[in-house]
């Protein structure tokens, strides 16, 4: 019990913790939640308990809502957002159905809130037969508590891939009792000594189990087990030995308290009135109900409660077929069908006997409407309805129907399991839309593998084929495998689009699409002027929502080709806020991909492995392997700008042998150049760089001029500039024109024409927020006035660049700067010493937020933390700075060098 004691002590001490309860049935689980609930009520926090059962495993929230009733009072102080996710999943009003993130959000404010007036423990027995989605949303707030005043334990059964969610949490494994131990217990039950023949095979039987040892003394005690009667080794299942007990007493009752117990037990949200209805329309008499047996098993006040979790399954899986559809029945006549569609369209599909068109179309038409949980509800009733469907056609269609809600679920694998059933059925309408929306299903589920060549050929087939019939979803369609081909996704575009019919109605961003048709055709400047009016028109868009378009992806490259900061400051600023505010995983990780390389190539490595920390987390959380690889990629580029070079280079050496899918290896070669030109090894750089060259049009081939013009192979410089210089051009910012001036100075035979060039780079970067590209004009303009001679000169350049990397930490190219400034006879000191100040990502990221007036509560939505988490982050900030008040955090930050000051190169005459 040192374990239990321990989560209640920190919960009373003011911080959370979360434990797992892991054996096997009946091995003593329930017990010790028992007695943690005992020692909880005498001790102070507020408890809440829930228990998983098998039948209701398919209804979604049917859990959450049971551990958050006791807090609903505190629904209006939530955010305006949270407020409406969790009211619409639980069915307070209509709305479309909320993503998970968003309720896990709001789930985690209404706890929290609350823990701030006393501490909350809430309890969890059976967590294997909660639904999917109510162990999900509580797992996502158990991984945000820190500092909260929140325990949570979960029981749950040894091998049940069910409560996989709860893999990553401390465990405490409930093991059997041992031979001396279980023989006191079941004694104790027995009321006596147990002969020693009978003992052995009973203790051999429950093999230390506890419950079973109770359940089975007693009924040594009461006579009804005779060990001698069973043949011996007979091959038992304690699971269900125990359940066949509760059967067995189940049979002796009245026919009434059978039936409801039954009725109980298929009621899956424990409203005890309904049990009451139903039970009144099948005549059952409360009087002849409510035996003192009955009473023991099952509470109706003031919600259905059953003892223990096996009773309830054996009253239900210990009725026959009829009754189980009679019960059902009942509760479905019951069920107001205007205030609860969704759960009398449930009941109804139990309570009919084989296929049923008048109840599938009633699972459709409630799967259309608002539902609790409807991002994975939905696809479960459009099932529910194919599987009652007696048309052929229409079964094929639901299916389908199904697959594609289980896109928006973020369950590719079935989503792509029932699209493969509903298209070898044969029976699917025919035309080529169908056909489409089959292949759009497999495309998504073969990205999410990883299969990136695969996905896009699917993408691009489906767009073909919706052609004529629907032409926006067609170009849509094709928009997502711009996106699902990383930065190669407008190579088929301009073959495919000449296929596709305009669309009848223009929408914002069109012109993305056909912007890099253009680009294919090699027309760059008219294809650039395309990709700029569609970042334009949807920079218009106050608040777009992704989840489920496909323009995202296509945006950020635009945007990319362009060299256009202010795109990505507008990314970080609104989009990925909003993305985070509205629960948007989908688009969530991309855009948090895209913002983290793009401030490291700005140079601000702070916030980018703030980003890069979210978005592994975040991939992993909901499982996208494809977005978890790009943050694996984007790794070796930091590691490179930080200066760690073995394990930078390890990291992208590992990846490279272990055969890293294709998508993401010019991405690693790209992290690989910045590394080694870093640690002055060009050879290998220019290697790496040649490797990246499909990145050239978003990144430029500024990596691949210097390294090789440093190999002494100017052609190869010569070809990647002028492969350069018409994108550049036709993006026309600051940035890029900034890059391939230095390009050309790197390339002038002529020393005037060289310096010219260099100057140019540095007044074009000058004008940008672009600071490692700024930087690096200055060193390498430095290092060109050293070989010249101009040491005077070449130092003013040289400091430039190196206050730049030291204020950013990027080390490998500052060791390199500093080792020039010897070389003119400056030695210049190390500045490690002065920023030693370290922040974790998180405490970087909510620093940066509160400096820029944020508060707690705000910080907490967007990151999906509770206020309290932090605090206590920002607790830590401080006494890492030196301050004491939140007023102190912008200076205190400048003067750690843990934000971007790019006026401080401005402010150097070149």
């Amino acid at each position: 019990m040192g374990v239990i004691q321990g989560v209640l002590d920190d919960v009373l001490g003011g911080t959370s913790r979360v434990l797992v309860l892991r054996g096997q049935p009946g091995i003593g689980k329930t017990a010790l939640l028992q007695a943690m609930a005992e020692r909880a009520e005498k001790s102070g926090p507020r408890l809440v308990q829930t228990t998983g059962v098998q039948v209701e495993i398919g209804f979604d929230l049917a859990g959450l809502h049971q551990i958050l009733t006791p807090f609903l009072g505190g629904l209006p102080r939530l955010p305006d957002r949270q407020r409406a996710a969790l009211e619409t999943a639980f069915g307070l009003r209509a709305g479309p159905g909320p993503g998970p993130f968003l309720v896990g959000l709001a789930a985690l404010t209404l706890l929290t809130d609350a823990a701030e007036e006393r501490p909350v423990l809430c309890l969890v027995d059976d967590a294997q037969w909660l639904d999917r989605t109510s162990l999900e949303v509580l797992a996502f707030v158990a991984r945000r508590l820190l500092a909260d005043r929140v325990g949570m334990v979960f029981a749950t059964r040894t091998g049940d891939e069910r409560a996989e969610a709860l893999a990553a949490f401390p465990e405490l494994r409930v093991e059997a009792l041992p031979p001396g131990a279980g023989r006191e217990l079941l004694e104790l039950a027995a009321g006596g000594r147990v002969a020693d023949a009978a003992s052995r095979r009973v203790l051999a039987e429950a093999a230390g189990h506890p419950l079973a040892l109770l359940e089975l003394g007693r009924e040594l005690r009461e006579g009804r087990l005779h060990t001698a009667d069973t043949p011996p080794g007979l091959p038992l299942r304690l699971g269900e030995r125990v359940e066949w007990l509760y059967r067995e007493r189940m049979s002796e009752l009245p026919p009434a308290a059978r039936q409801l117990l039954l009725l109980a037990a298929a009621e899956y949200t424990g409203d005890a009135d309904l049990v009451w209805r139903a039970a009144g329309a099948l005549g059952v008499d409360p009087e002849a109900a409510l035996v003192p047996e009955v009473r023991r098993m099952l509470s109706l006040s003031p919600r259905v409660t059953f003892a223990h979790p096996l009773m309830r399954a054996a009253a239900y899986w210990g009725s026959t077929p009829g009754e189980r559809r009679q019960a059902h029945g009942a509760l479905a006549d019951a069920t107001d069908p205007v205030a609860r569609p969704y759960e009398r369209a449930l009941h109804r599909a139990q309570a009919v006997d084989g296929p049923d068109e008048t109840v599938a179309r009633d699972l459709e038409a409630s799967a259309g409407r608002a539902s609790p949980g409807g991002w994975s509800s939905q696809s479960d009733l459009l099932l529910h309805a194919a599987r009652l469907s007696a048309d052929p056609v229409r079964r094929a269609e639901r299916l389908l129907a199904a697959a594609e809600a289980g896109l928006l679920a973020g369950d590719l694998t079935a989503a792509a399991s029932l699209a493969r059933e509903a298209e070898q059925a044969g029976t699917l309408p025919p035309g080529p839309v169908s056909r489409a929306r089959v292949l759009r299903v497999r495309a998504h589920h073969a990205c999410a593998e990883g299969k990136l060549d695969e996905g896009v050929e699917l993408l691009v087939g489906a767009a073909l084929l919706m052609g004529e019939a629907d032409p926006r979803m067609a170009r849509e369609t094709l928009l997502e495998g711009c996106g699902a081909a990383r930065y190669k996704g407008w190579l088929k575009t301009a073959e495919v689009l000449r296929h596709l019919p305009p669309p009848p109605v223009a929408a914002p961003g069109d012109e993305l699409l056909e912007g890099f048709a253009v680009l294919h055709g090699g027309r760059t400047t008219e294809g650039y002027e395309l990709l700029r009016a569609g970042i334009q028109s949807l920079a218009l868009v106050p608040d777009w929502s992704v989840s489920g378009s496909a323009r995202l992806i296509p945006w950020i490259y635009a945007a990319s080709l362009l060299f256009d900061h202010t795109a990505f400051a507008d990314l970080n600023r609104r989009r990925i806020p909003g993305f985070r505010d509205r629960g948007e995983m989908a688009a969530l990780a991309p855009a948090l991909y895209s913002l983290c390389y793009h401030l490291l190539r700005v140079g601000d490595l702070a916030a980018a492995a703030a980003a890069l920390a979210e978005g592994r987390a975040l991939s992993e959380a909901i499982g996208d392997q494809g977005w978890l690889l790009s943050f694996t990629a984007v790794e070796v580029l930091m590691l490179g700008l930080r200066g760690d070079t073995a394990e930078g280079r390890a990291l992208g050496e590992r990846l490279l042998r272990e055969s890293f899918p294709a998508q993401w290896r010019d991405i690693i070669h790209e992290g690989t150049a910045v590394l080694e030109l870093a640690a002055g090894r060009y050879a290998a750089a220019l290697n790496a760089a040649l490797g990246a060259r499909a990145l050239w049009p978003l990144l430029s081939p500024e990596d691949a001029v210097e390294a090789a013009m440093r190999c002494g192979l100017p052609e190869v410089a010569r070809s990647a500039v002028a492969e350069f210089a018409p994108a550049a051009e036709a993006a026309g910012s600051s940035w890029a024109l900034g890059i391939l001036a230095r390009c050309r100075a790197l390339l002038a035979a002529d020393a005037a024409e060289a310096e010219d060039e260099y100057l140019r780079s540095v007044e074009l970067l000058c004008a940008t927020p672009v600071t490692l590209a700024l930087a690096r004009s200055h060193l390498v303009y430095g290092e060109w006035l050293r070989r010249r001679r101009r040491r005077r000169d070449a130092r003013v350049h040289l400091r430039a660049a190196l206050d730049s990397f030291e204020r950013l930490r990027i080390a490998g190219f500052a060791a390199r700067t500093r080792a020039e400034l010897a070389a003119t006879g400056d030695h210049a000191g190390s500045r490690a010493a002065e920023t030693s100040i370290q922040l974790t990502p998180q405490e970087l990221q909510i620093a940066r937020m509160a400096a820029g007036g944020a508060t707690n509560r705000v910080i907490a939505a967007q990151l999906f933390l509770s206020a309290a988490t932090v605090n206590f982050h920002l607790c830590h900030v401080y006494r890492k700075l030196g301050i004491g008040r939140r007023a102190g955090l912008t200076l205190a930050l400048l003067d750690a060098g843990l934000v971007a000051e790019p006026r401080s190169l401005r402010e150097v005459s070149p």
